[in-house]
């Protein structure tokens, strides 16, 4: 008798700190991309995604411990020439990329240009509920030369529209200014040789005791104004609305002018948001706020729901001026502010604490089901004159009407259209609520059943972003 040689099952090594979602998951996800793509396009900003890899020297010249993270690229089978992969790496985001592409097209940019860039970026960073390796970031970026505030106003808007539009309602938006910030840093003594270091350390403020933060910039600069030191930190670690900004600076507390100057700035620009229609409430102040990024320059803003500030940033952002340059010296004029929303960490934390619960595996409104077979031409008129107002499917399968609405419930259409025979086997149209298990009224004519859809449609029960946090 012959001896069978049974195989091992294969076993999979999971990828950590990526991500495959459900059918109902990528559903939701999608949408919420495509829902701040079109904000972004309502806003002038013009998709523009760029090439997904760089050389590693690139990368690394901006980005501070971040570009530490860049993952290399290598070819597996390795063959003559290949030196030159072995410089390519993955972007960790879009922004040096960006100022890669105005550096080597300086001619091609035309007063002001504004674009988005949709797309995955990776960090080889420790992987964790909430933290990824592989990660998408919605991006819109303005560049040009001698840009004024107005710009920094038209980025952080298009976030607070765009957070809007996927059913994030409830965030603040908390803004600084690096020019501030480092007014600060010159408050207790801190030397300019040493901001880029003392920002990196203020930055800490929020995940280290204050004693740690005080001891390391102490360890940077032993000679520090301990009195002004104390109160810089306290201010730093405040978060306030607009109408606390004039109480910002103590009073009791001798500022030096540029500090003073520089608040005044701020305030200015908060004056522009409320005339942009921004909402106060949504809008906040907080100045040791400087982001962990060190190719940033002027204003800095990050985006934390209130309810779930644990979530962390969920929108952040900034100007960086003096990026081009960095590439190209010709360059060096050239401005820029951009702003990102993180929708994977967000994704992943609504799904975790059950604050979204996706169960639409379509993205179609509507799916058309008939009685017989010899009704299906009939169906493909009604899913014709259908897809004018909705996005509509068609059962393709071969299952009677009662398998055709147990598939149409397990997929989550919303609604369907049913083609079917009355006694005077003459054709008919009914609408059915599959979110409500409830059905319409028999109509004879195709526009009539769709007028009934049209009218019966609410977005919060049957769309896909069918919920407000």
């Amino acid at each position: 008798m012959a001896t069978v040689t049974v195989k091992p099952p294969v076993v999979k090594t999971p990828i950590s700190g990526h991500v495959n979602y459900t059918p109902a998951q990528q559903v939701m996800f999608a949408a919420m991309i495509d829902a701040v793509r079109k904000v972004y396009e309502k806003n002038g900003f013009n998709a523009f995604p760029l090439r997904p890899v760089e050389t590693m020297e690139d990368i690394m010249r901006k980005g501070g411990a971040t570009a530490k993270q860049t993952y290399g690229i290598v070819r597996n089978n390795p063959m003559p020439g290949d030196d030159g992969i072995s410089r390519l790496a993955l972007p960790f985001d879009h922004t040096v990329p960006f100022a890669i592409w105005l550096a080597d097209h300086l001619t091609e940019i035309h007063g002001i240009f504004k674009r988005y860039a949709i797309g995955q970026v990776h960090r080889g960073e420790h992987a964790e509920p909430g933290r990824f390796r592989g990660f998408w970031q919605l991006d819109v970026d303005i560049a040009g030369r001698k840009l004024t505030p107005i710009n920094d106003v038209q980025c952080v808007m298009t976030m607070m529209k765009a957070l809007e539009a996927i059913g994030i309602q409830n965030f603040t938006i908390y803004i600084n200014h690096l020019t501030f910030a480092k007014a600060l840093l010159a408050e207790f003594g801190l030397r300019k040789e040493n901001f880029v270091k003392g920002l990196d350390i203020i930055d800490g403020l929020e995940k280290h005791p204050l004693n740690e933060v005080i001891q390391e910039l102490l360890t940077l600069q032993p000679n520090l104004d301990r009195d002004k030191l104390n109160a810089v930190l306290a201010l730093c670690k405040k978060k306030m609305t607009l109408g606390e900004i004039d109480q910002a600076l103590d009073l009791n507390i001798q500022w030096a002018p540029e500090t003073v100057t520089a608040l005044q700035e701020m305030k200015q620009l908060f004056a522009s948001f409320e005339s942009a229609g921004a909402n106060r409430e949504k809008i906040g102040f907080c100045p040791g706020m400087v982001r962990g990024l060190d190719y940033y320059t002027g204003i800095v803003f990050e985006t934390f729901l209130n309810q779930y500030p644990q979530f962390g940033s969920i929108a952040s952002g900034g100007r960086f001026d003096d990026l081009v340059g960095v590439f190209n010296s010709q360059g060096a004029d050239i401005q820029a502010v951009g702003g990102s929303i993180g929708p994977t960490r967000l994704f992943d934390r609504l799904l975790r604490e059950g604050i979204i619960k996706p169960t639409r595996e379509v993205t179609s409104d509507v799916i058309v089901l008939y009685q017989k077979l010899d009704l299906q031409n009939t169906a493909l008129t009604v899913q014709n004159v259908a897809q004018r107002s909705f996005p509509t499917d068609i059962y393709t399968g071969n299952g009677d009407l009662r398998e055709q609405l147990s598939f149409a419930s397990t997929k989550g259409f919303p609604f369907a259209i049913i083609v079917s025979y009355n006694k005077n086997n003459e054709i008919q149209y009914a609408l059915k609520d599959l979110t409500l298990r409830t059905q319409g009224v028999f109509h004879q004519e195709i526009t009539e059943v769709v007028a009934e859809l049209q009218s019966t449609y609410d977005p919060q029960r049957h769309g896909i972003l069918n919920f407000t946090i």
